[in-house]
């Protein structure tokens, strides 16, 4: 590129710098938004401008930039417009080069700032610094914390922040000792005091966790007390919510395990608020599911912890008694480990298959005990709901084996029925007899004599002609 061709841009771009200085320093200067786009153009297209190190004129912009954004005496329009001149600079540059350019400060600055526009765009930075411990020493982490204890960081902000910080401890064994020092503790204790913003520190929990297992409990675990004086119905909804999903967490790492034992106060708590209507009736109404949604998860985590609660609040009893009527006492039935059911005889005995029941029986029919032993439901039965349920129980029947034994031993004829269901208009129940086929074909060697005729069904569905050979069939196997 020739002297004269270079100037040019240079030209420009001292001029931006001129615009935003006069602009920092109060003067009244309405944006050029016309030089701010045609410098914009410059910074993204001129590579030579970032090849060049005895060029100082990008310093000087990032440092009017952050000038412009800190002033008291700028408009938010102007703002803005600096926020999109960095943004054009730093794009050029990894993590390292900016830190080598610019400093740790200009990450400090920008997370300091009260324009969300800048702190987004250095949080993004931030995320993806390599080696993350660099910032372990600085104040990179509590100044994120710090957003998240701010009512008004926006949703935005608020997932930008939260994504970087789970980027930088896992990545950073410092960041890791950093995010569980006195100081950050101190300020996430801060923001379990404040219902405006604890929901942000249960997210952060959930996804740190299984690499910090030892943050303070205290952050998390709501007291019978906090939950008793409570007045706060989305405060207490997301609560229960958030224990379900902790489970949820356990239950993926082992190492967090120990958790559970420390769990008891919520387990009684949440108990209550599913088995008594006078406690927290305001969300332990009748179509309130997350209450019900932790004792199925807890049940299938920890038997014994969830026959403990059964015998202190009778859990069982109660949904035993209201599924017809209670939406989440159907769930919990249909959801909750159906081991725990294989004592109930009299229910089990007098069970009656219908829409409104079907789910359940698809969850008791996972267990070979109850399915073999205590069910009086037939293929009369069965035969006799919608389509679509009818597909739902034969493909719970074939995930377990002896489901699969029972449907193609005693109950064949529900098989004939599957392939009878042709001309299909509605695609729910496509994807459904397409799916209980599909389990059928997976499990072609062990359904004896209905081999060929699920191969043919599958081959059907899925090519629109039936598999007539071995090529055919290694071309079905795909998803």
């Amino acid at each position: 590129m020739s002297s004269n061709i270079f100037e040019t841009p240079i030209s420009l771009l001292n001029n931006l710098l001129e615009h935003l200085t006069s602009i920092s320093q109060g003067r009244a200067v309405p944006v050029d938004y016309k030089l701010i786009d045609n410098a914009c153009l410059i910074l993204k297209g001129e590579t030579s401008l970032y090849q060049n190190s005895e060029n100082r004129i990008l310093d000087q912009l990032v440092l009017a930039v952050l000038s412009t954004i800190r002033s008291d005496n700028t408009t938010s329009e102007a703002k803005n417009a600096s926020v999109q001149v960095l943004d054009c600079i730093l794009s050029h540059y990894e993590f390292d080069q900016i830190l080598e350019h610019f400093g740790m400060k200009l990450f400090i600055q920008g997370l300091e700032s009260e324009k969300e526009r800048l702190q987004i765009l250095v949080i993004d930075i931030l995320s993806r610094a390599d080696p993350a411990d660099i910032i372990a020493n600085t104040s990179v982490v509590l100044l994120l914390v710090q957003i998240l204890n701010d009512p008004e960081s926006s949703i935005a902000l608020v997932n930008e922040t939260e994504k970087c910080l789970f980027m930088l401890v896992r990545k950073g064994e410092l960041v890791r000792r950093r995010i569980i020092s006195d100081e950050v503790i101190s300020n996430f204790r801060k923001i379990r005091t404040n219902p405006r913003v604890v929901p942000r520190l249960y997210d952060l929990v959930l996804e740190l966790l299984p690499i910090v297992p030892n943050i303070p409990d205290d952050l998390y675990l709501v007291t019978t007390q906090e939950i008793t004086s409570s007045n706060d119905i989305l405060m207490d909804s997301l609560t229960v919510s958030f224990y379900h999903n902790l489970l949820v967490q356990i239950s993926k790492n082992i190492s967090l395990r120990p958790i559970l034992d420390r769990l008891g106060e919520q387990i009684s708590y949440i108990s209550r608020i599913f088995c008594d209507p006078t406690f927290k009736p305001e969300i332990g109404n009748s179509d309130y599911i997350d209450a019900a949604s932790f004792l199925c998860e807890l049940s299938k985590l920890s038997l014994q912890k969830f026959v403990d609660a059964d015998n202190s609040y009778h859990i069982i009893e109660h949904a035993i008694s209201c599924y017809l009527t209670h939406k989440s006492c159907r769930y919990l039935l249909s959801n909750i480990n159906p081991s725990t059911l294989e004592s109930e005889t009299i229910f089990l005995k007098n069970f009656k298959l219908e829409g409104i029941t079907t789910s359940i029986y698809c969850n008791l029919i996972q267990d070979s005990k109850i399915l073999a032993e205590e069910l009086q439901i037939n293929t009369a039965d069965i035969e006799k709901l919608s389509v679509s349920d009818f597909l739902k129980i034969l493909l719970s029947l074939v995930h377990t084996k002896y489901g699969l034994h029972k449907l193609t031993r005693d109950w064949s004829p529900l098989i004939t029925n599957l392939l009878d269901i042709n001309d299909i208009l509605d695609s729910d129940i496509w994807r459904k007899k397409l799916d209980v086929v599909r389990e059928l074909y997976d499990k072609r060697s062990q359904i004896g004599v209905w081999s060929q005729k699920i191969v043919e069904a599958y081959g059907l569905m899925r090519n629109g002609h039936p598999i007539t050979s071995e090529a055919d069939v290694m071309d079905t196997t795909g998803p």
